[in-house]
């Protein structure tokens, strides 16, 4: 048994299912194919010990988190709401899960959700509005994956999705 009583193995799992280790590493990411009675056995044996995977392990041997970060600035305002539903339907059947952190419209909490999101590794970066700095979201940018929403970005127009109300409006009048 673990050190941790919470945390069940590798090792566990292979001996609880009777295989080995390898075998455990590849029923569990389904990386070659197994015997089906071993297969079920390990699936069985994941199942009684309740294991649950190391998302922090993985993360560091995938280089991935799986996870893409949102700055949004008022998680009480019916646009960005409308925002965040779409960014939650849009992960909806993918492997990845949003870390959302709240700007406040104050440039200084918007600097510190960055960095929170940043310092987690997070695969992207979807800012809601905001008030960042161009030349710092250009910065982010040569490192992670980054779109800006309901901002137009004069230097990075191809990371922003943003829409021009008035003009839009005045197009429809003519």
């Amino acid at each position: 048994m673990s050190d941790n009583p919470n945390k069940v193995t590798i090792r566990e799992i292979a001996e609880n299912a009777n295989v080995s280790t390898s075998t455990v590493s590849r029923v569990l990411r389904n990386s070659a194919p197994v015997d089906p009675e071993k297969r079920d056995a390990v699936l069985r044996a994941v199942l009684e010990l309740d294991y649950r995977p190391n998302i922090f392990a993985q993360s560091l041997a995938s280089g991935q988190s799986m996870t893409i970060g949102v700055l949004t600035q008022n998680f009480g305002s019916p646009f960005y709401d409308g925002i965040l539903q779409g960014i939650l339907l849009g992960m909806e059947g993918t492997d990845y899960w949003p870390l959302f952190v709240d700007g406040r419209w104050q440039p200084a909490i918007e600097r510190q959700g960055l960095q929170f999101l940043l310092e987690r590794r997070v695969d992207g970066i979807i800012i809601i509005g905001g008030q960042t700095p161009e030349a710092l979201l250009a910065e982010i940018a040569t490192r992670t994956p980054l779109l800006v929403v309901a901002r137009e970005l004069t230097t990075m127009p191809s990371r922003s999705l943003f829409v021009d109300n008035y003009n839009a409006a005045y197009q429809l009048t003519l």
